[in-house]
């Protein structure tokens, strides 16, 4: 899916590591110096729900890989950013949801990403999460 404009923009001015949430698209990119070096697909909260992902400018605080949440959900390669949201990937036995089925699909508020590992790996604590626009549902 191609980006609009603004947010090539926007993307473009900033220099070292940032992770940029684009939930209208519900792609991600890993971006350094202004260049993306991997981008991902992933699941967002809804727009207009209680569980909907939060649009604003928020910083890598932790990182646990084996991260287990209250309701006993397992959340690999966990990286807070908002409070209780994470970027993780969607399980540690089930494949990301393909194309046909993540649009159905939505989160708690957390940004499923299919490659949660290369994120974890590539962003330290304090890195930039950049999260825009919102999700509209299909529901």
């Amino acid at each position: 899916m191609a980006l609009c404009q603004p947010c090539l923009a926007e993307r473009d001015y900033v220099s070292g590591r940032r992770i940029w949430i684009w939930q209208e698209d519900q792609i991600g990119e890993a971006v350094e110096n202004g260049e993306v070096v991997f981008s991902f697909r992933i699941i967002t909260g809804l727009e207009f729900s209680k569980f909907r992902t939060r649009e604003g400018d928020f910083r890598i605080y932790m990182k646990v890989v084996n991260y287990v949440n209250r309701d006993g959900v397992a959340m690999p390669f966990a990286m807070f950013f908002d409070g209780g949201r994470a970027l993780h990937g969607w399980s540690w036995d089930e494949p990301f949801p393909d194309d046909e089925e993540s649009p159905w699909l939505a989160s708690h508020g957390c940004v499923s990403s299919d490659k949660p590992g290369d994120l974890y790996d590539w962003a330290p604590n304090g890195t930039p999460v950049h999260v825009r626009g919102e999700r509209t549902g299909y529901y």
